[in-house]
């Protein structure tokens, strides 16, 4: 087995809650992995099924796993800030309890291809794992309209700044283009200067943690699927369809992207490049279906007191526009009822 120049610690780190149906098979998955120095950090956020006696049972078996159990129930975001608080140096891997590595030589993978550019940070590429009952506009959207790196970059061994984020982002706005926290691996001081995972956030949280830690520290991509994410109808991340988190997670991204520091590289890019117009107009545009389509989605973005600042409410429909937008879905409707 070829070694690393420098074989540095990672920890891979596998939050947890009422996970019970496929834990035992992903932590195995963790603690098979080749790699020379390995850790695995597992958070249990006061489960109430079998979980936490899982964990234990396989932390009696193997030295290199360190469990906790939160005191009180954190959240999904939240225990995954509490996984990284537990990590002490190196590398850091995340690991759902639904999900598994592809192999064993999935780090070392990993790994070995951000050395080779002399990275901090690397994203792979991930293969979706459904359960039964999946529904086929599901599985169509995630393994086929969902913008994934690995469809624009074919070959690893270079090295990406915040410009090409940029680029991305003007094409696909806020689809998470950069994958889950599974998807990617980073030494814990590209953390020193930013916040972790952003709780506020709910289905663009970990888009939000990808785009501030790669833009501001460089990245490279390896177009391999080193992890594979299961999705069913049980799991944390499935839903947020059709209810007000996409909408106001939108906008709050595009308020952090105004104001917030992390930001300035994209910002200042997107603004010379003339993206920054074609972001605001697509957020704009939802706001407007929101009003029109799901006013109980777009009285909730209006009364959310963090929400709006003075970018962000220039965005919201006028009087004059509420009209004209009225008008025009009356004559949409008045037309379908005359067929």
């Amino acid at each position: 087995m070829e070694k690393l120049e420098f074989a540095e610690l990672i920890s891979i780190c596998i939050p947890v809650f009422n996970g019970e149906q496929y834990l035992h098979e992903s932590i195995t998955s963790s603690c098979e992995q080749d790699y020379e120095r390995i850790e695995i950090v597992i958070c249990d956020d006061c489960s109430s099924d079998s979980s936490w006696q899982i964990i234990q049972t396989l932390a009696l078996k193997d030295s290199r796993i360190r469990a906790f159990r939160n005191k009180q129930n954190l959240g999904l975001v939240g225990n995954w800030n509490a996984c990284l608080k537990k990590v002490k140096d190196g590398w850091v891997q995340f690991m759902f309890q639904d999900d598994f590595f592809t192999s064993s030589t999935s780090v070392r993978k990993a790994i070995k291809s951000a050395q080779s550019v002399g990275s901090e940070i690397i994203l792979f590429d991930r293969n979706y794992v459904f359960s039964n009952g999946i529904a086929v506009t599901r599985k169509t959207a995630l393994n086929f309209k969902l913008p994934k790196l690995s469809k624009f970059i074919r070959h690893g061994g270079l090295k990406y700044g915040h410009e090409i984020i940029c680029e991305f982002l003007g094409t696909f706005k806020f689809q998470n283009f950069m994958g889950e926290p599974i998807a990617g691996s980073f030494k814990l001081s590209v953390l020193k200067n930013t916040d972790l995972f952003d709780e506020r956030l709910a289905s663009l949280c970990d888009f939000d943690f990808w785009l501030r830690l790669c833009s501001n520290n460089g990245w490279t991509f390896l177009p391999q699927p080193l992890v594979n994410f299961r999705v069913h109808e049980r799991s944390q991340s499935s839903g947020h369809i059709e209810t007000s988190v996409e909408l106001i997670d939108k906008i709050y991204l595009l308020k952090k992207i105004l104001l917030n520091k992390d930001y300035k590289l994209i910002k200042s890019y997107l603004k010379e490049q003339h993206l920054d117009e074609d972001i605001l107009y697509s957020v704009k545009n939802e706001i407007e279906a929101a009003y029109l389509l799901r006013p109980d989605i777009y009285n909730e973005v209006i009364t959310n007191p963090w929400l709006l600042n003075q970018d962000i409410s220039a965005l919201l429909p006028r009087k004059s526009i509420k009209l004209k937008l009225k008008k025009a879905i009356n004559i949409v409707l008045t037309s379908l009822s005359n067929r």
